[in-house]
């Protein structure tokens, strides 16, 4: 199997591209994460849960900073490669956090959030830890999981 070389490959042509702000390196990327894979979302379910953007607070009409509501989401996704981990499975299931109103438009410092559109076939390469309810979660968290879900383009 090719995948040290695919995935320095990926890490390389990402570390050119990677924006200023990103305070995590593939390597820190890599080591946190339970399992590297490359992946295509089949499926995408909201599990009506409601809940909170961690570690993060909006400014409210009172001035008074205030909690970010959020939804759970679960996603499936096929897994093409494995760069780490061992998985004996060809999906995961990734669980993950949007806003419940999102902004019209993104702010500085913001969530980076993710969202899939399981049509579209698009790949991404994505550094995920097994949470304790055997669902995958991004190693970055659920407020910034843009950092360690990278889109790779469209699936031949």
């Amino acid at each position: 199997m090719k995948s040290p070389l695919l995935f320095a490959t990926v890490a390389i042509l990402f570390a050119a591209a990677a924006p200023a702000a990103d305070t995590w390196s593939y390597d820190q990327l890599n080591d946190q994460a339970d399992l590297v894979i490359i992946a295509t979302p089949v499926s995408v379910k909201d599990l009506g849960e409601n809940t909170f953007l961690p570690g993060i607070q909006e400014m409210g009409p009172d001035g008074k900073a205030m909690p970010i509501p959020a939804q759970g989401l679960e996603s499936n996704f096929e897994i093409e490669a494995k760069l780490k981990g061992n998985w004996p499975l060809d999906r995961i299931v990734l669980y993950y956090l949007r806003e419940t109103s999102p902004p019209a438009q993104s702010a500085p410092g913001g969530p980076m959030l993710v969202t899939f559109d399981p049509k579209k076939k698009v790949r991404y390469l994505m550094f995920l830890k097994l949470d304790k309810d055997g669902r995958f979660v991004p190693v970055t968290g659920q407020t910034d999981p843009g950092l360690a879900i990278k889109e790779l383009g469209v699936n031949p």
